[in-house]
């Protein structure tokens, strides 16, 4: 089993004696072996007591062992199910009373190593679901990223509020690859029962920068539930498809019942959003809510909202260098840090944009890609400037685009508000009021402290306001 995945306790052994010899407790907690997951799973399928499911857990791995060893099975099941003493064992198998207790001790150890594998097996066969679920690649090898995961994981993974969090980023920023591999890193831990990820991304930018779009209707509130029961539940959502009141019922009790984490990709992108959110509400605890979208959730209540970064230049340049290798792109990846400043000055920490970059040099070379962002020259730069920031543009008024073009003026490490307002002439109310739009639209990053902000943006925005917009205007 890999090492990520929660360890089988060492006294296992004495668990399993424990367990078998409380078979009969009914009501009591004694012997539940409540850090397996298979205890989970059963506790899950069984509508009985927890002691129910403990005892289909030792059941199903006594039937395995029979298979191997019946004999052994013959003589747990005397011993504890049929709850036989030793000596009447002693006469029915013609052993002494200490060869019974020898025979018992081998038996047991042979029950536990079959409780062990099939274990191994259980986790196995949940991260295959939980990988075929997630619609985001499996990346191996992430950058820049190992502190993100862990802090969204203690989040996440604590039995407390908040019930909902906003992973939130300009296009391309990596929300839901980083959402992939925080649903992955759950996964391993017993925190959740079960996982589901909900999409409502209309289409995808590929390494060629060609956009691919996804067939796929627009997700709404209705349609969000039905997904996510057929992933969770998939027999009984068959039974209320066309029935969305009883269809909510049913996933509530799910969700309500245990503890599963869910993801909705894309957030943005959902019909009639307003309405999507008082039902997340009512979903949520013990259940907890993972949103990936391009707009800042600011005024929503009880929602936890965790912008994310871009790459530093260092873990930029570690990801080019990295990606060139694996595409055997032997110039980029052997290039130095020199040459590569003008690359992280054009486009900053966006990882589409920079592996956007690294297939553009199999093609070009590294100062006509660069060039070509610049000047928004070539189809898959257009292609990258409207895959990130086509929808964004359109939904500004003429207020908002004015002061976002402004925006390209100021400090690479942002400007007060009182440079921007004096820089687009405007009152510094509109600019305000402007502002917030594109704060939470994620095209301005806010900075600074308590007391002082100043407002930047990303230099990959900032390549797209000198050429591209002026094409959209």
């Amino acid at each position: 089993m890999p090492d990520s995945f929660p360890a089988i306790p060492t006294d296992l052994e004495q668990r399993v004696l424990h367990a078998l010899r409380h078979w009969h407790d009914g009501e009591s907690a004694d012997g539940l072996l409540v850090d397996l997951l298979l205890f989970r799973q059963a506790a899950r399928s069984e509508t009985g007591t927890a002691r129910q499911a403990n005892n289909v857990v030792l059941r199903q791995t006594l039937s395995v062992l029979r298979r191997q060893h019946a004999a052994d099975a013959d003589l747990l099941e005397l011993r504890f199910l049929d709850n036989w003493p030793v000596d009447r064992i002693a006469v029915r198998l013609n052993f002494s009373e200490s060869t019974v207790y020898t025979h018992q001790h081998q038996a047991l150890l042979r029950l536990v190593a079959v409780l062990r594998t099939r274990e191994a097996e259980a986790w196995k066969a949940r991260q295959a679901q939980v990988d075929a679920r997630i619609e985001a690649p499996i990346a191996t090898h992430l950058i820049g990223v190992d502190a993100q995961i862990e802090a969204l994981a203690d989040l996440v993974i604590a039995p407390a509020a908040p019930w909902i969090v906003s992973v939130e980023g300009i296009g391309g920023i990596g929300k839901t690859v980083l959402a992939g591999a925080l649903v992955r890193r759950a996964s391993h831990s017993l925190a959740f029962d079960d996982f589901a990820w909900a999409s409502a991304q209309p289409a995808i930018l590929d390494l060629r920068g060609t956009i691919r779009a996804k067939e796929r209707p627009a997700l709404s509130a209705t349609a969000l539930v039905t997904a996510l029961l057929q992933q969770l539940m998939p027999a009984e959502a068959t039974g209320v498809l066309g029935a969305p009141e009883q269809a909510l019922s049913l996933l509530k009790n799910r969700l309500k019942h245990a503890p599963h984490l869910v993801v909705i990709d894309n957030l943005e992108t959902i019909a009639d959003l307003e309405a999507l959110m008082p039902v997340l509400h009512s979903l949520a605890d013990p259940t907890k809510f993972v949103l990936t979208t391009r707009q800042r959730l600011i005024g929503e209540r009880d929602i936890y909202l965790y912008p994310v970064p871009e790459l530093s230049e260092t873990h930029a340049f570690a990801l080019v260098r990295q990606t060139a290798q694996r595409q055997n792109a032997a110039d980029l990846a052997a290039a130095s840090d020199d040459d590569l400043h003008p690359l992280y000055a054009t486009v900053g920490g966006n990882p589409l944009a920079l592996l956007l970059v690294v297939g553009q040099t199999q093609l070009h070379g590294l100062d006509t890609v660069l060039h070509d962002l610049r000047a928004a020259r070539g189809a898959p730069v257009a292609n990258l400037y409207t895959f990130i920031y086509r929808r964004a543009w359109d939904s500004l008024d003429e207020l908002g685009r004015r002061v976002l073009l402004t925006m390209s003026l100021v400090n690479v490490r942002g400007d007060t508000l009182e440079f921007i307002a004096a820089t687009s002439d405007l009152p510094p109310g509109d600019v305000v009021t402007a502002l917030q739009h594109l704060i939470m639209l994620n095209l301005v990053n806010p900075a600074g402290d308590l007391h002082h902000r100043r407002y930047q943006i990303h230099s990959l925005t900032r390549a797209f306001l000198h050429e591209q917009v002026a094409k959209w205007a």
